[in-house]
C-alpha cells in the first residue's frame, strides 16, 4: 500500500431518488416549502459517440419545479465558450407540468473532443429557489470519439502505481497521424486506486513510429482529496518531461498533478513510466 497518496473515493448521490419521489404535487413528499422550489435532475451527464453514429442534432437537460401551478420561465446562467452547443438562457415550465425541458443544440462536434456546457440557476432573478435535497447547476458533456482499433499489447511497469502489468493499445482509426493510447493503464495496474475502467493513457508517434510526445494533460481515473490525479507532459521542458524508444521500450517520464480544469492543477511528482510493447509494436527506422 503506498501511503503517500490520500485518496477520497466519495458515493455519488442517488439523485434517481428525486425521480421515484414525484408526485402530481411534484418532488420532496414530506417537505411543504413555503415558495416553489426548483432543481436539476441531475448534476452531471454525459454523452459519447463514434464517427459511424448518427450524431443528434439536440441533446435534451431536464428540471423539475415542487408544483405544477402556472406557465413559468425560470432563468438560467449557462457557462459555455465552445461554438458546438447552443441553447437559450430560460427553462420553460408549462402550466400543469412540473417538468420543463431545455434543449441542447448540437452543430459539427469536432473528433476527438469534448465539449461541456454547464446550466445553472438563476437565483438572483425574483429569488428563485432550489430545494434543499435539488441541484443547482447541471454539467452536460458530449465527446465525438475515434474508432479505436487494436494495436497489439505491452507489458507497463509504473512508477506512480509501483505495480507491473499486461496493457492493450489501441489506435485511433480516423487521426491523421498516429495516436495511440494504453487502454485504461490504472485501472489494471492498481484497482483499489482507479476502480473504475475507461481512463486511458494517450501518446502520440512521428511518421517513423518515433515517440513524439503526449497530451498535456490526461485523467487516469484516480482520486485525491484536492481533486483527480492527471499526468502532466509538457514537451518544452525537458528536465522533467521526455518520451523516448530502444526498440520496443518506451519510456515516459512525466509530471504529476491533482485538481481539475476549473480549479487548476497542482504539481505533485514526478514518475517513471515504462512499456515493452511487445505485441505489435511498430517498426522503427
Amino acid at each position: 500500500m503506498k501511503l503517500y497518496k490520500s485518496f477520497m473515493f466519495s458515493a455519488l448521490a442517488a439523485v434517481a431518488a428525486l425521480a421515484t419521489s414525484c408526485s402530481d404535487e411534484g418532488y420532496w413528499d414530506g417537505y411543504t416549502p413555503e415558495s416553489p422550489e426548483y432543481s436539476f435532475a441531475q448534476t452531471t451527464n454525459s454523452y459519447s459517440f463514434l464517427p459511424s453514429d448518427e450524431i443528434p442534432e439536440a441533446l435534451e437537460v431536464k428540471v423539475y419545479r415542487n408544483n405544477t401551478n402556472g406557465e413559468v420561465q425560470l432563468p438560467l446562467v449557462v457557462n459555455y465558450s465552445g461554438n458546438v452547443f447552443s441553447t437559450g438562457n430560460v427553462a420553460v415550465f408549462a402550466d400543469g407540468s412540473n417538468e420543463a425541458v431545455c434543449q441542447i443544440n448540437v452543430s459539427n462536434p469536432v473528433i476527438g473532443q469534448t465539449e461541456s456546457i454547464t446550466l445553472a440557476i438563476d437565483t438572483t432573478a425574483q429569488a428563485y429557489k432550489v430545494s434543499p435535497t435539488g441541484n443547482i447547476a447541471m454539467t452536460l458533456s458530449m465527446t465525438l470519439d475515434y474508432t479505436w482499433v487494436s494495436a497489439g499489447s505491452c507489458t507497463m511497469t509504473s512508477g506512480w502505481a509501483g505495480t507491473a502489468a499486461k496493457i492493450n493499445i489501441q489506435k485511433a482509426k480516423e487521426y491523421e497521424g498516429n495516436l495511440y493510447r494504453l487502454v485504461s493503464p490504472y485501472y489494471v495496474l492498481e484497482p483499489s486506486y482507479c476502480p473504475n475502467p475507461g481512463y486511458h493513457l494517450q501518446f502520440y508517434l512521428d511518421e517513423n513510429n518515433e515517440p513524439l510526445g503526449l497530451p498535456k494533460f490526461q485523467n487516469i481515473g484516480e482520486e485525491s482529496s484536492k481533486g483527480g490525479w492527471w499526468t502532466f507532459y509538457y514537451s518544452a521542458s525537458a528536465d522533467y518531461c521526455s518520451f523516448t524508444r530502444e526498440g520496443t521500450v518506451f519510456t515516459i517520464n512525466g509530471a504529476w498533478a491533482y485538481g481539475d480544469a476549473d480549479m487548476g492543477y497542482g504539481l505533485y511528482d514526478y514518475a517513471t513510466e515504462v512499456f515493452d510493447w511487445n505485441d505489435g509494436c511498430p517498426s522503427a527506422l
